[in-house]
């Protein structure tokens, strides 16, 4: 059935933050602390899922701002849970808000899911 769908853990996270009906957001990308040779910092991940309502809510958020997120928290392990912990977005209109996340590596790619916790009552960014 795998051949068939192409029903790897990587198109159901997409399929999962796609399809989300809250605040969801996935990433996927290389290993945050073994870059590839072609990394670039202004697109640093290879894949940025949203579901609807975070494209919505969370429109001025960047692959950079998720990268950056991922970075504080990921351990430099060789594959498996690389780490897991709660990282502030700021939505539209300039509120900060705490989502928690967790990336797992395959040994090829960095899967992040993020999911929304609660609002953060940390200042806006200047």
């Amino acid at each position: 059935m795998t051949d068939r769908y192409q029903n790897t853990i990587t198109t159901t996270l997409w399929r999962y933050v796609e399809l989300n009906p809250g605040l969801a957001v996935g990433a996927i990308s290389g290993h945050p602390h073994r870059p590839a040779v072609d990394f670039s910092p202004r697109n640093p991940l290879r894949y940025f899922i949203r579901s609807r309502a975070f494209s919505g809510r969370f429109s001025g958020v960047t692959e950079a701002d998720i990268y950056a997120g991922i970075q504080t928290y990921c351990d430099d392990r060789a594959g498996g849970l690389l780490g897991r912990g709660e990282v502030r977005l700021f939505d539209n209109s300039g509120q900060s808000h705490v989502f928690q996340f967790e990336t797992f590596f395959n040994r090829y790619e960095a899967l992040t899911l993020g999911s929304y916790l609660r609002p953060s009552h940390a200042a806006v960014p200047v």
